[in-house]
């Protein structure tokens, strides 16, 4: 990889999540946000590309994507210079997904609440800022959203994205919504009242309704997946063009039959992880907190 001038950390800088938590590795750290820059949308990336992605000095980015190469994390090709993941990931990816242990069984539900109002249904979790989205089952009626299994949404705009921000307590959700700087975005404080409004919506209908805040002319409704002995919340999602999916649809139909499918689906997969052990497939804390990014 060519050399170029770029800024080093200041000093302390590079320290700054040490100097919080001796047990934390920024090195460490630093090396799985270049992994975390690749997506569905973005698979493969230049260093200067990464570097401007994750704040990093490109120096650094460097070394790191030399240390991720040399260990099959990353794959580089000469003629375009660029980077993409390797096997190392996809068998990380592999791990993760049997943790799960009970996607296969979402499927069919996923499926069928999906033909039945023509939409797209999803199952997620938060990562961070946003929702992976895990499982996702289209109606062949419609439209093409772009979005699958391993897609991002946002947190504070989509319908699934509100589902966990129900799932929280009134104090841990001011907190992450301060975090996630939702009042300084466009839009914010009408964001936010949408936000409140939607957890009144919840704590009447144990539901989430979003229309067109995510993406234009697309509603949704979304719902918290709670499984017993595991503290990680799941989230459930359909959505489908605002033409089908009116508002009055999905508060009267849509929602009610999401809420109640959250309800089997919470007793299948409890009964599903109560024989693999109380463990298997806590795949992240509710409580997460965003600080570390860099």
């Amino acid at each position: 990889m060519p050399k170029a001038a770029a800024r080093e950390p200041k000093e302390g800088e590079a320290q700054e999540d040490g100097a919080k938590d001796r047990q934390f590795v920024t090195a460490l750290a630093r090396g799985l946000e270049i992994l975390r820059c690749f997506s569905l949308n973005r698979r493969e990336m230049t260093t200067v590309e990464i570097a401007a992605m994750t704040g990093l000095p490109q120096p650094s980015v460097w070394r790191l994507s030399h240390t991720l190469i040399e260990c099959g994390y990353l794959l580089s090709d000469p003629a375009s210079r660029k980077l993409s993941v390797g096997p190392a990931v996809l068998a990380l990816g592999f791990a993760a997904l049997g943790n799960l242990g009970f996607a296969d069984a979402v499927n069919p539900y996923l499926r069928r609440i999906a033909e039945r109002f023509g939409g797209a249904a999803s199952l997620g979790l938060r990562e961070r800022d946003g929702v992976l989205l895990l499982q996702r089952w289209q109606a062949e009626t419609m439209l093409t959203l772009n979005l699958s299994a391993g897609s991002t949404v946002s947190l504070s705009r989509s319908a699934i994205g509100w589902a966990h921000l129900a799932a929280l307590t009134e104090k841990e959700r001011a907190k992450l919504l301060a975090e996630l700087k939702v009042a300084e975005q466009e839009g914010g404080p009408r964001l936010l009242e949408d936000i409140a409004r939607a957890m009144a919506d919840y704590a009447r209908d144990g539901f989430v309704v979003n229309c067109g805040k995510s993406q234009a002319l697309i509603n949704g409704v979304s719902v918290p997946l709670r499984v017993p002995g595991r503290r990680t919340v799941y989230l459930l999602g359909c959505a489908g063009a605002a033409t089908d999916f009116t508002e009055a649809k999905i508060r009267a139909e849509v929602g009610p039959a999401l809420r109640d499918m959250a309800a089997e689906l919470s007793v299948l997969i409890g009964d599903i992880t109560a024989a693999s052990g109380p463990a298997s497939g806590d795949m992240a804390d509710v409580r997460r907190p965003l600080a570390r990014r860099k």
